[in-house]
């Protein structure tokens, strides 16, 4: 996986756009499958009303989807810390 693509603990299914909606999307099945993560469904409210109301055009495309979060402390700890600076760390001999 590319690097920053996981950034924090509660990341959308949209946050891995940069590979691609089908291979993000495989990757979050498979995790899923593991017990790796877990899809908590949005809080956000629905941006209708009611069914009929007209959206402005640049909100037409926006989808509420589920949260995404990682099942195990460290995980959280690794995807959100220690990921997005792994070549830093590498580079000044942490690992």
């Amino acid at each position: 996986m590319g690097k920053g693509l996981i950034q924090t603990n509660n990341f959308k299914k949209g946050g891995l756009r940069s590979l691609g909606d089908s291979l993000g999307r495989d990757i979050l099945e498979e995790f899923s499958s593991l017990d790796i993560i877990t899809f908590e469904p949005s809080r956000e409210a629905p941006l209708r009303k009611y069914p009929a109301q007209r959206l402005k055009r640049h909100l037409r495309s926006y989808v509420i989807e589920p949260k995404v979060r990682f099942n195990t402390p460290f995980l959280n700890f690794w995807f959100a810390l220690v990921f997005p600076f792994e070549s830093e760390l590498e580079r000044r001999g942490a690992f």
